[in-house]
């Protein structure tokens, strides 16, 4: 085999089969599915929070907790699930694809969503729940309580898994790439 055949034979695209592409599909699906949560976590901390932070108690309480309600919907529940089901799901199956560098990009991606997933569960969720906990009416001083023992570290909570949940859309944009170069042969 000549150079030219050699180059020839090194820039035709990889074989394509149905695990490749389905796998492929769930890739793009975590990216999308992080992605969109990434965005509902930053639009929180940059925009939603810091409007509520200059309201009174009572605003800042009761809207939290509509907030809260209102997000617990079908299109939530599928993102959510999105960013936990196929997030898990991409690096194995990438590697089985037999796209290793794509897989690696996936398995940190992984990591990091993993991280915003468990700040969730631990730290907002928990301070959700005990903000909705107290039943109607309020008084002043029960509503400054709830507020004062929630918006710091919810915020914060929030900006940890904002971030990690940026970084692993970053990451998993990072194996999309792979996994587009692996299947062009490039």
């Amino acid at each position: 085999m000549n150079a030219y055949e050699n180059l020839r034979v090194a820039k035709e695209p990889a074989t394509v089969s149905p695990q490749r592409d389905a796998s492929l599909l769930v890739l793009q699906l975590a990216t999308v599915s992080v992605g969109l949560f990434a965005g509902l976590l930053v639009a929180f901390a940059i925009a939603v929070m810091p409007a509520l932070a200059k309201s009174d108690d009572r605003v800042f309480v009761l809207t939290m907790r509509q907030i809260n309600r209102s997000i617990q919907n079908p299109v939530f529940g599928l993102i959510f699930a999105g960013a936990t089901l196929a997030t898990g799901a991409t690096p194995f199956l990438e590697k089985r694809a037999g796209r290793v560098q794509a897989a690696l990009w996936a398995k940190r991606a992984v990591g990091a969503q993993a991280v915003a997933l468990a700040v969730t569960m631990a730290v907002n969720i928990p301070l959700n729940s005990k903000l909705a906990s107290p039943k109607e009416p309020l008084s002043p001083q029960t509503i400054a309580d709830l507020r004062n023992s929630f918006e710091v570290p919810w915020n914060l909570a929030n900006g940890v898994r904002a971030f990690a949940s940026s970084v692993a859309m970053f990451l998993f944009v990072k194996s999309l790439i792979a996994a587009g170069e692996q299947r062009r042969g490039l």
